[in-house]
């Protein structure tokens, strides 16, 4: 590996730039065997952030209806393992949504909440065209 590729964060060194942990079941564009025993790795960044809004949408939003970003944040980080209120804060206040407020299901707001996880979660930002792209494409498939 190279000295750039390892100066990366680790999200974007695996082309999974919310951080989904290694699981049950396996994502459209994610290796059968990942390099990194804790996270899932996929073949390109549009298919992490894919498999991140298709578990904050499909399983978050609408199977288990968590709707507020305190709930999605506690469950995607829970305090044992981060300092969840600090994370729910920085969401808070990066998509304009009150923590306890009801999340508006649109994609607008899927765009801005993608951004600042991807930015909390890395400390790094990613091009918002490219978030709003796979948003985009994504997101009627993922509506319910």
């Amino acid at each position: 590996m190279n000295t750039k590729q390892t100066k990366m964060p680790r999200g974007f060194r695996l082309n999974n730039p919310c951080n989904l942990r290694q699981g049950q079941g396996r994502f459209i564009g994610e290796y059968d065997k990942s390099r990194d025993n804790e996270f899932r790795q996929f073949r390109t960044m549009y298919y992490g952030m894919r498999a991140a809004l298709h578990l904050l949408m499909k399983t978050y939003y609408h199977l288990h209806h968590l709707r507020t970003i305190k709930e999605i944040i506690h469950r995607w980080a829970p305090p044992e393992e981060n300092n969840t209120s600090a994370y729910v804060k920085f969401i808070s206040k990066k998509t304009g949504v009150g923590e306890n407020d009801i999340i508006p299901n649109k994609p607008e707001f899927w765009v801005d909440f993608l951004d600042a996880m991807i930015q909390m979660e890395n400390g790094e930002k990613i091009d918002r065209v490219f978030i709003k792209y796979v948003v985009d494409v994504n997101f009627q498939l993922f509506r319910c």
